[in-house]
């Protein structure tokens, strides 16, 4: 076919090209205007590379403790943020706090918030959706409702809810740090006015004031060798701390909150998204042909239900086997061989008071204790006072730098008028000339002396 035998044909068809283009332009026409309009507006929020704290560096051994958990900068680390923004705790207090309901009247739940799925596109509900932006250290949490000043509150309060619930994380593990240290005070200040008592008796019934220089040598090591046993466990019990507030992270994530790099590491987990979400849209297609209780509507039904729980129980499996709780766990071992070693030191330092005469050797036992308890007394105290500034003074590690902004009434984000009306034309152009086409290929009669001329067998006369 070249071009004047297509133009002959549009020519020919013009009538069939041009009702096939009013029909598709009225529809896009009708369609944008019969969508309500909905407002969306963004927060931006920045995972800081670094714990914020205004602390000095008086206190930067205990924010090196605590500061593997709150750290980002790797895909992993930036994911778990994200998915902790989609998590129950922080949604539903948003969603209590404008009372939103679904299309039932009921409250809204957090799923339908953060999945809202393709009938949001109809159905005037709150819809909410969080985001990696481009390759960097922010996420964006956008919202899009009927009403521009509910999505900009309700996008703020998630972004508000985001920093406040990961300030929390962070302060748990402090303030188990602090709990541990608080008890161990209490138990070597008894054990120090205990000691203090026991070498003023003896002092006094045995007449004893000094010991000589190589028992103060010794002395002196095996109580550095105590305060490092205290900083041992000291250090084994914030692992620990951290190691349990991970646990409690890991254990959140569920199969409606799946990270998105466990869905790149876990083809199995992937898999079994992509099959829920194309089933959730079979269930959704069905409901609006046929009725709930249709065999082909229970028959999706149950597969959906059997995909979800295929899912948790991956789900399951990859919390199993995690590599942070692993790096934790080998951590903690390694500070317990650690604390053997320091042990050993003790007790060969310890063997030297048997060389001394009975007396000396109880003094020398007496000063050791009384040594020992006021030196990790001191340290406890001062690990404390770093703990608690440290814990005053630290800040989330998530900043919202860039707050929603309610939208003007008369510029609603969708349906874009323009582009719709775009699309609608040059779908009626192109969809006109594919009926012309069609009807072109299929109509047999002759018309021209041109149509006559391809009949074969036939002499053409004029």
């Amino acid at each position: 076919m070249n071009i004047k035998e297509f133009f002959n044909i549009l020519r020919r068809r013009k009538w069939i090209a041009i009702h096939a283009f009013l029909v598709i332009f009225s529809a896009a026409i009708a369609i944008t205007y019969l969508i309500p309009p909905s407002y969306e507006t963004y927060a931006k929020l920045l995972i800081m590379t670094t714990p914020a704290s205004s602390g000095s560096s008086l206190i930067s051994s205990t924010l090196k403790d605590f500061g593997s958990l709150v750290t980002t900068g790797s895909d992993t680390e930036i994911s778990t943020a994200i998915a902790l923004a989609s998590t129950r705790p922080i949604a539903v207090p948003v969603i209590n706090e404008y009372n939103l309901k679904d299309k039932n009247g009921n409250p809204l739940s957090p799923d339908k918030l953060l999945k809202p799925g393709i009938l949001s596109l109809i159905l005037p509900i709150p819809t909410v959706s969080i985001a990696r932006f481009g390759n960097t250290n922010l996420f964006t949490i956008t919202c899009s409702t009927k009403n521009p000043k509910l999505s900009q509150g309700i996008a703020n309060s998630l972004a508000k809810g985001v920093v406040e619930f990961n300030l929390k994380i962070v302060r748990e593990a402090y303030a188990s740090g602090k709990s541990f240290v608080d008890n161990r005070i209490l138990k070597v200040k008894r054990d120090f006015f205990k000691y203090q008592s026991r070498l003023k008796e003896f002092k006094e019934k045995e007449r004893t004031v000094d010991l000589d220089s190589e028992v103060k040598i010794a002395i002196e090591k095996i109580a550095e060798l105590y305060k490092q046993k205290e900083d041992n466990l000291i250090d084994l019990e914030q692992v620990h701390a951290k190691l349990r507030v991970l646990r409690e992270q890991v254990g959140k994530m569920d199969s409606t909150s799946v990270l998105p790099n466990v869905m790149t590491e876990n083809p199995i987990i992937k898999s079994q998204r992509e099959k829920i979400a194309e089933l959730e849209f079979q269930f959704v297609k069905l409901t609006f042909e046929l009725t709930e209780e249709h065999p082909d509507v229970i028959s999706v039904k149950r597969q959906l239900e059997k995909a979800k729980k295929d899912l948790e129980k991956e789900v399951v499996i990859y919390q199993n086997s995690n590599a942070l709780l692993s790096d934790l766990e080998r951590e903690i071992a390694s500070l317990e061989v650690h604390l053997v070693g320091v042990n050993a030191d003790i007790d060969k330092y310890s063997a030297i008071f048997k060389t001394l005469p009975e007396k000396a050797m109880l003094q020398a036992r007496l000063l050791l204790q009384l040594s020992v308890t006021e030196n990790i007394y001191k340290f406890l105290l001062q690990r404390k006072s770093e703990i608690a500034i440290t814990e005053a003074t630290t800040l989330s590690n998530i900043r919202i730098v860039d707050p929603a902004v309610e939208l003007p009434i008369d510029k609603p984000t969708k349906p874009r008028k323009m582009m719709n009306f775009a699309v609608g034309f040059f779908l009626g152009v192109f969809t006109g000339i594919g009926f012309a086409l069609v009807f072109e290929n299929f109509d047999t009669t002759i018309k021209t002396s041109e149509d006559l001329a391809k009949i074969k067998n036939v002499a053409f006369l004029g």
